[in-house]
This record gives structure tokens, C-alpha cells and sequence, in this order.
């Protein structure tokens, strides 16, 4: 390492083993004392192990390695990183060099995001995503430390609380639904919880209704036409180890799938060779599995119209679920476990409007229970 001057600056030289080999690096600086400050920090990234490799490298370049690398996530997660990062990252940092980029750099993006009317929601995940990526070029020591990382990256997301149907409401529904041909869709999303594509890709292998539940073990995903299958749908196995469950049913839900089955039956009959038997529980008339998009347009929506109940969205059902459950004094725990989230804080979290409730049940009931003690 050393300083010399060369004309009107100073040239601070040093030197770093790079793939097994000594290669120099160097920086013009106008101040002598600059020149010795940055000779200085570069002596003590080389002797803490903290300095990395200047690259060239954009960040553009670096997630497209990324997404195409092991990062441990499945196809449809992936497809959401790639999807986030090409809407709301690239356009703005995707020029940037990796080596680069600063925490400034992605506040201010991430500031305009907001103020362009994206949902808190939305931006959160725009940067958790990209903190994911960069503390991955931190492990790769393609970074010293992730710029994503640090204080008031973000505004503090507001909470909204989600619509749901009160029981009076899912009562009306599925009694105005109940011969209708999605009717045990909807009983069985409204009491087991299930996320809309877990319950459109259960096959009827999932299902014993002798014992009473089903097993969630994937879910269904749209997709691109395959080329080799012709399919614009996969089936996929859950995130977390937690999604996959056994889901005690209902007698209710169990009555209901018992009837649904029997028209499906009828259908497959009806159809002949013209049914494309997969297995799904709930399909179109000729086997083919259902869009959770079109099942909503064409079905849920024109079905809550009908029962005279309040809008919602499919989603919502597994949120009228939950808060069924827990106003009905259903332990946290095995509300979790029904809902298949990863953590009991996560159900807490979520469904924090209904614990507060249940707080003031549990006090009043405390408090009548000691004025009647003996």
C-alpha cells in the first residue's frame, strides 16, 4: 500500500489477493489527507476480512443471477420475486452498480413508490424482497453490508382491518347456496380456513369423508401455457411445512361435499369421453381444475348478491374462518393449526381486532364468575 503524487493529486495504491491472486486497485484523491484516509479503511477491510471485490456488476445483472439461482424458494415464489422486482425495483435501481448502491438510494425509491398510491403492503414486500437479495450478495461477499438493512427504510404500514362475513351473514350464504353448484366451496372455506388455491387444487384423494376431514398437501397455480402439456395450471406444493395439514371437517361440510360429489358424478356422465378426469374436487363440467380469479367473477360474487350478505373477496372467507373460530372460543393454537401459518404469533398478529375482543369477554366473564364465587 502506498501514496504517491502524480501531478496535481495523490494516487493511493493497494494491493488485495483476488482468486488466489495479488491484484492492485487504486484511487486518485485531490487532498494528501484523503488519499491516507482511504489508504486507512482499506488496510482495515483487508485485515477485519470485510472487503469484497469491486464489481462492475448492475444490479439488474445481479438479480437475474439471483432469480435463477439456489435461493431455496419454489417456482411460484420465485415468479412473485421476479414479478415485484421487474414492477417496482428494476425501474428505478436496476442501472445502479451493485457495488454502489446506497441505503439513500433505495429509501428515495421506495418513497416514490409510495407516493405514486402503491399500498403500504405492497411496498413492504418490494423491499423485503430486495433486502432478501442483497443479504444473499452479502453472504456471496459481493457486499460488505445490505444497503436494504437499515432505519426508516419505510413509513410504518397502516393496518386495515379486512371485511368479513359475521355468522349470521355466513349462515344466509350458504343456506342461499347450499344446491347450488359451488355451494360446498364455500361451506368449506368458510369453516376450515383453507386458502382459496389449496381448496381448488384438493383432489378427492385429499378427502375422507367417512373420517370426516382432508389433507391439504398443495395447492393449485395458474401458469403460462406448457408447451408440452398444454396445461395453464400446476399443482404446488405448500410454502412451509406448517401449510401442510389434516383439517378436521364440519358435519355440515361433510353433508355438503357428500351431495357436491354426487353431482360431479352426474357431470362426468354426462360429459363422457369429453371429461378429463384429474381428480379435483371442485372443477368446470369436464374435469378441467377452476381459476380462483373466474370462480370469484363468475361465481362468489353473483352467490353473495344472492344471499344478500356484504362483499367480499374470495380470500376473505378464510378471514370470516378465523374469526368465527376465535369468537367461538376455539383455542389460538388449533386455530393456527387449522389455518396452517407457521407461527401461533403470526395468527395472534393477524387476527389481533378479534383477540382485543375477546379480552373484554374474558374479563367480563372473569368478573361475573368471582361475584358469584362462594
Amino acid at each position: 500500500m502506498s501514496i504517491e503524487k502524480r501531478g496535481d493529486r495523490y494516487l493511493a495504491r493497494v494491493s488485495r489477493q483476488v482468486d488466489g491472486k495479488q491484484e492492485q486497485f487504486a484511487k486518485r484523491f485531490r487532498l494528501k489527507k484523503d488519499a491516507e484516509r482511504w489508504e486507512r479503511e482499506q488496510r482495515g477491510k483487508v485485515e477485519r476480512a470485510e472487503w469484497v471485490q469491486p464489481s462492475k456488476q448492475t444490479l439488474n445483472a445481479y438479480l437475474d443471477g439471483w432469480l435463477a439461482g439456489p435461493m431455496g424458494a419454489n417456482q411460484r415464489t420465485r415468479d412473485d420475486y421476479r414479478r415485484i422486482l421487474a414492477s417496482y425495483i428494476r425501474p428505478a435501481l436496476g442501472t445502479v452498480r451493485l457495488d454502489q448502491l446506497t441505503t439513500t438510494m433505495i429509501r428515495t425509491a421506495l418513497a416514490e413508490l409510495s407516493a405514486r398510491g402503491l399500498s403500504p403492503r405492497t411496498v413492504h414486500y418490494a423491499h423485503s424482497v430486495l433486502r432478501l437479495a442483497l443479504g444473499h450478495a452479502v453472504e456471496d461477499r459481493l457486499l460488505i453490508v445490505n444497503p436494504a438493512v437499515a432505519k426508516r427504510m419505510l413509513p410504518p404500514a397502516t393496518r386495515h382491518e379486512v371485511a368479513v362475513l359475521s355468522r349470521a351473514d355466513v349462515r344466509r350464504l350458504l343456506e342461499a347456496t347450499r344446491d347450488t353448484r359451488l355451494g360446498a366451496l364455500w361451506n368449506l372455506l368458510a369453516y376450515t380456513g383453507m386458502r382459496p388455491g389449496e381448496a381448488l387444487g384438493l383432489q378427492w384423494a385429499d378427502v375422507d369423508l367417512s373420517a370426516g376431514g382432508v389433507r391439504v398437501r398443495r395447492g393449485l397455480v395458474p401458469q403460462k401455457k406448457d408447451s408440452a402439456t398444454g396445461r395453464t395450471w400446476r399443482l404446488e406444493e405448500p410454502k412451509t411445512e406448517k401449510s401442510r395439514r389434516a383439517i378436521p371437517l364440519l358435519p355440515a361440510t361433510v353433508v355438503a361435499l357428500r351431495w357436491h360429489r354426487t353431482g360431479q358424478d352426474a357431470e362426468k356422465i354426462a360429459a363422457g369421453s369429453a371429461y378429463s378426469d384429474y381428480g379435483f374436487v371442485f372443477a368446470s363440467p369436464t374435469g378441467e381444475p377452476l381459476r380462483e380469479d373466474v370462480v370469484y367473477k363468475s361465481h362468489f360474487r353473483p352467490a353473495l348478491r344472492a344471499a344478500g350478505v356484504p362483499a367480499i373477496t374470495l380470500y376473505a372467507l378464510r378471514h370470516t374462518a378465523a374469526t368465527l373460530m376465535l369468537e367461538a372460543g376455539i383455542a389460538m393454537k388449533v386455530v393456527q393449526e387449522r389455518l396452517g401459518h407457521s407461527t401461533m404469533m403470526l395468527t395472534a398478529d393477524t387476527y389481533s381486532h378479534v383477540s382485543a375482543s375477546l379480552q373484554a369477554r374474558a374479563v367480563e366473564d372473569l368478573t361475573r364468575y368471582m361475584e358469584t364465587a362462594e
